[in-house]
Parts: structure tokens; sequence; C-alpha cells
């Protein structure tokens, strides 16, 4: 929209006759798209509930995030050295001097937000660091924002001649910022949470730990296959770091059952969390349930501990069959000892005639395949697939099952992990 009203202000032979004016209209058209897509970043990033049907869950809403502030950050870098290209041609000390801070306020807050931008989005792609570091300095991301809205308020561009632009750039303006407000000013009050205690923490294997949480008022209503964002009390040995889980339990238990695998600074203190502690909820979130989807045969495939989201839905299975009827869980692990739940997997498909279970062990029968799968389910075009796992399986698989002609929608994949 913003470009459109952009490009509708002035005929295109005047914005592009030569390259002077071409040059000129590049760098102005790169900065209006970079704060629009600057804007729609933060947006997507406050976890609105409300818009995960469109991108099928907020793992890919967040994968959308951070392409959309990819571009943001793309085109807010060529703003100024398409500008600054322009005023070259005249003298190169000209050019030089507008990329530096001076006497011109409008331009010193655009300098702000690019240098604050460029610093905040170099830590977020292409340096490791801690979670509750990174998600510390991504919260700035806000005040970038801020500076370039000052700085598109302040200066003479076409933005002040046009009304239609102008006002359409303070709507915005207006999402954006409120959407840095919502989250990271204002979300301790205004984000529902809910209040639960550490009922029982029991070590499944050396690396995996379950986590059983109460309710001390009212309950989280979720669906099976879901995930949370799990905050324990400051006082607890691994302090207030905020973290998603996905729920191990199904719906309807009076308890939320969170499992993790030690994977990081965080995940590694888990186990030493004791009963009482309490605990903050937000959620639930995610679309990686069969109850979004009605197609009578599915399969479902878990990679380590990424069987967690389906211990909940095979449990729903019992009470809430909706329209399903075939389910094969194919369950990866390098060994049978790396595997959890097998009782409960095994009782599962003893009460559900229509539910089978497969442990795969990758050290006996190799890495697991689309082939392999197709072997156990044919065929796979009629199927509804969920796959839950390391990443690189992920990848591979939903390759190999879009070569073997299954549709791209029918394959379900839970994306969203942080550690």
């Amino acid at each position: 929209m913003g470009r459109i009203l952009w490009l509708t202000m002035r005929p295109l032979e005047m914005r592009f006759a030569g390259w002077y004016l071409t040059i000129l209209s590049v760098g102005q058209l790169a900065g209006l798209l970079g704060y629009i897509f600057f804007a729609i970043s933060l947006m997507l990033s406050v976890r609105l509930k409300a818009i995960e049907p469109f991108f099928g869950g907020l793992n890919r809403v967040y994968i959308a995030h951070h392409v959309v502030g990819g571009l943001a950050f793309i085109f807010v870098l060529l703003h100024p050295l398409f500008l600054a290209y322009t005023r070259a041609t005249i003298s190169l000390k000209q050019a030089a001097l507008f990329l530096l801070p001076g006497q011109d306020i409008a331009v010193n807050f655009g300098i702000a937000s690019l240098m604050s931008m460029m610093a905040l989005l170099i830590v977020t792609f292409f340096i490791k660091l801690k979670y509750n570091i990174w998600r510390f300095t991504h919260q700035y991301l806000g005040v970038a924002f801020i500076f370039s809205a000052i700085h598109m308020a302040l200066i003479k561009s076409d933005v002040s001649y046009s009304p239609q632009l102008y006002w359409y750039l303070v709507v915005i303006s207006a999402m954006g910022i409120s959407s840095y407000l919502y989250r990271s000013i204002l979300g301790r009050w205004l984000v529902r949470r809910y209040d639960y205690l550490v009922t029982c923490v029991r070590q499944l294997s050396p690396l995996i730990t379950e986590i059983t949480l109460a309710p001390t008022s009212r309950a989280l209503n979720f669906l099976p296959g879901q995930f949370v964002f799990v905050g324990f009390d400051t006082a607890s040995p691994i302090g207030d770091e905020v973290h998603p889980f996905s729920i191990c339990s199904p719906p309807n238990t009076g308890h939320l059952v969170i499992t993790a695998k030690t994977l990081g600074d965080y995940t590694g203190k888990l186990s030493s969390l004791q009963p009482g502690v309490k605990a903050r909820i937000e959620g639930p979130y995610g679309r990686f349930s069969y109850l979004y989807h009605h197609t009578p045969e599915q399969i479902w495939i878990a990679g380590g501990i990424g069987i967690t989201p389906f211990i909940s839905m095979a449990g729903n299975l019992i009470t809430q069959q909706n329209n399903v009827k075939s389910v094969t869980l194919i369950y990866s692990v390098r060994a049978g000892q790396e595997a959890i739940y097998l009782t409960e997997l095994a009782s599962i498909q003893a009460q559900l005639p229509f539910f089978r279970f497969i442990l795969w062990q990758t050290s006996q029968y190799g890495r697991l395949s689309a082939k392999s799968i197709e072997q156990s389910s044919d065929p796979l075009m009629t199927k509804e697939i969920f796959i839950c796992g390391p990443q690189p399986l992920m990848k591979q698989l939903r390759s190999q099952f879009v070569k073997r002609g299954v549709s791209n929608s029918r394959i379900h994949t839970e994306e969203f992990t942080m550690t």
C-alpha cells in the first residue's frame, strides 16, 4: 500500500528520468519499504494467537518474522547508501558527511536507527548467544524502530508532501510501536499468564527430565500437540528465563507435563527443580495437532525428544478421535535405551486398534527415510503427515515425501525450538 501511494504521487517518468533521479527514487523507495517491513516484523513478534491460522502456527509466524526482519534490514541499509551515492556525484565529501551525525536532527535519528538496527540484527543472525542474552538484546529492536519513526516524521521528503502517505505511515508506526510496547514493556501486565506449581520432577533418562505442573487457580485450556512458554520463579535454581516447551500431557487431566532434553545451559538445569517451585505459563500456541486436520489416515513421525507432542496427541485419541481411523506413530531414536514413554505408548496401542506404534532404532535399521516409512504405511499420498524432531530430519523427510508425490500441504512440522 505504501509503495503504491509513493508511486502515484508523481509520474513515473519524473521519478526515473535519468541516472540521478533513478538512484534517488530507489533510495527513497528502499527507505519506505524498509520502514514498513520493520513495523511488520515487530507485529509478527508479539505472539498474537489471532494471526496463527494465517501462517499455520506460531512457529511459522516466527519464521516469517525473521524473513521480514531480514528484508527490513536490507532495505534500511540500502536507503542511506543510495542517497549518499546521489551526493557523491556532486562531492565525495558531501556523501561522507551525509552518513555521519551532524546538525540535522531528523538525519541523526535515521543514523541512530540504522546503527542500532545493524548491531541488533548482526547479533540475531550471526552471533550465537545464550537465549536469555539474545532475548534481552532483541527487545531493543523496538527502540531502533522508534528512532526510525521520529526520522520519518521529521525528515523533509515525499512523506511530508503527501497526506495519504503520511497518515498511512502514521498508522504503520502506531501498530509497530504498539506491538513493541505490548510485548516488551507492558507484557507483564497485558499478556495473560497462568500460575502453576511444580509437583513432580522425574528423570526419564540421563539427559531427559519430565516436569509435572499443577494449576494454583484457573487451568490452561489447550489442544494436544500445542506448546507453551514457561518461566519459573526467580528463586528457582534456573532463574526466571522464559522458554517454549511442547505439552506432553493430554488435555483435561488437571495438570501439565513438559519434558525436555538437555541441549543447553537452561535445559541442563531443569532436573534441579524441586516440587513447590512456582511457574508462569503463557499460551497455548501452535497448530501442530491432529484436531486441525480431519484426514482419516495419518502418519506421525517423532525424532528424539520430538516425541513429546505426540504423547499428548496419542493420549487424547482415547477420548477424542476426530474422525481419525488410522494412525501410525514412528519414533526414531539412535538406540532403544534413548526412547521414553514406551510403556505409555504400548498401553495406548493396546486400547486403540487403529493406533500402531513403531520404534525405529537407527543403529539397527539405518536412518529413517520416506521409502522405509512407505513400506510400513503404504500408500503415502492419502495420509496426513506430522513430523517433529531435529531440523535436518524434518527437512530431509519433507523433501523425500514431496518427491514421492505427497502434497506439501499435507506435511506438518513443528519447527519452533529454543534452548
